[in-house]
This record gives structure tokens, sequence and C-alpha cells, in this order.
């Protein structure tokens, strides 16, 4: 009996002993435990820009102009800048090329222009993007207001070509001043065809400012322009394209960092 007293002291001390240790262990554990570093949110990535159409536009014989139109299906995600190649192919004929940079914001849908190319007979088109660099946004990005409220047109008739002249009024009613705006024009027949271009520039364009502009095209004769629609663009990604106002938001304090992205 006194045996069984003692061993049941001496598992009890053990116990004791053990548990002291591993207590003691495991308060220096904590004490000294440095948690690891958070994963990285995971790279932002975006859609590649989508190539619509490709369109030569016959303006003179043997001349012709290039119209790409272009989709950014992204909506938190803007092209900052990106490369594009028109090809102008034709049989037994070496392949030209027009190659520029452009832009375009969150879901826009872009036109792509090229004048006054060469277009031998039977010649196509096509178009390729490359090189996107993409500006992420948050939801409250807005693209800018820039609206058209006058639009009248006239047809300047020539002795065997007229010409299609629209002189447009646009207003800015953003709450911000830009200092270069993009505005393209695109002549579409009755079946919505492409039949004429047009693109312009203007320079510093103030918040409640009204700006005229004049966008015009060779026209068949017998052609007839049913309907025209009117881009205004501005690279709000760009430093230097707004002009910041005391105690009004800037466009571009909503956007994230760029991303450098292959399309």
């Amino acid at each position: 009996m006194l045996l069984k007293h003692r061993t049941v002291k001496q598992i009890v001390i053990a116990c004791i002993f053990f548990g002291f240790w591993i207590s003691l262990g495991g308060l220096i554990y904590w004490a000294t435990y440095t948690p690891p570093d958070a994963l990285p949110p995971p790279p932002k990535t975006a859609l590649p820009l989508q190539v619509i159409a490709t369109k030569i536009i016959a303006t003179t014989p043997g001349k012709g102009d290039l119209v790409g139109t272009l989709r950014n299906p992204n909506p938190n995600a803007g092209a900052v800048r990106f490369k594009y190649k028109f090809t102008i192919s034709a049989t037994n004929q070496n392949p030209q090329v027009v190659t520029g940079e452009s832009f375009v914001l969150p879901s826009d849908q872009k036109y792509l222009t090229a004048f006054n190319n060469d277009i031998p007979t039977g010649a196509t088109a096509s178009l390729e993007i490359s090189s996107t660099e993409w500006a992420f946004v948050d939801s409250g990005f807005a693209p800018p207001e820039i609206v058209l409220i006058n639009k009248p047109t006239n047809i300047i008739s020539g002795p065997t070509i007229d010409t299609f002249q629209l002189k447009g009024l646009l207003a800015n009613q953003s709450n911000v001043d830009y200092t270069r705006v993009e505005v393209t024009v695109v002549g579409l027949d009755a079946q919505g065809e492409m039949i004429g271009v047009s693109k312009t520039f203007m320079g510093s364009f103030l918040s409640a400012e009204r700006r005229e502009f004049t966008a015009q095209w060779p026209l068949n004769k017998g052609e007839i322009v049913s309907d025209f629609k009117v881009v205004p663009e501005v690279n709000v990604f760009l430093p230097d394209a707004i002009q910041r106002r005391q105690g009004i938001q800037d466009i571009r304090d909503l956007q994230s960092v760029a991303t450098p992205a292959g399309n």
C-alpha cells in the first residue's frame, strides 16, 4: 500500500514538473513569436483590348483613310498608352504598315485613324494592338463630361466629289479644365457603314466653356450621311492632361498605380 502511494506521488510530481516546463516553453515561444509577413495582394490584371472592325474608306482614286474600331472591356482599367499597327494588304504587293500610339478609357470604345494612305485595288486592312500600359481605377472614376450641344451640317458641292462638313459645338460639363481634347467624327450611311472620318484637336478647354470645331471629309456623289458619331476624348491619366483647381478633386485622384502589361 505504501509502495502504491509513493508511485502515485511520483507520477503527480512528474506531471507537475513536465507541465511546468511545457508551460514555460509555451510562454517563451509566444513571447518571441513573430508572425509571418502577410502575402502580397495578387497583381491586378486586365482583359486585352478588342479590335471590333477595320475599315478602308476610299477618298480619291488610289487613296483612302483607315479606321479601326477598338473596345476596352475593362470597367476598372484604362489604357494609358498602347501601340497599334494598321496593315494594308493587296495581291502581289508588299504590305504597307502604318503605326501609332493612343489611349482608351475604362469601358470605352475608340476609333483609331490613319489618313491619306495609298490603297491598291482590292486591298484589305487589319489592325493589331500591342504594348498596353494599364491604369487601374476604383468605382468612383468618371470619364470627362464633354457634350455635343449643336451639330449643324452642310454639303459642299464639287465638280466630281462633294465634301461633308460638320460645325459642332462642344460643352465641357466636367469640374476640371483640360489641356488637350481629341475629337473624332465618323460618318455612317443608312446601313450603319462608315463612309467618312475626320479628326481634330482642341487646346485648353476650361470647365463650363463651349468650343466650336469643324470636321469634314470627301463624299462621293449620291452618298448620304445618315448619322455620325462625335467622340471627344481626353487621356486623363497623363499628368499634364488636366489643370488642377483648388478644392476640386482631380479625376486622376481616383486612379491607382499604372501597371505595364502586354496585350
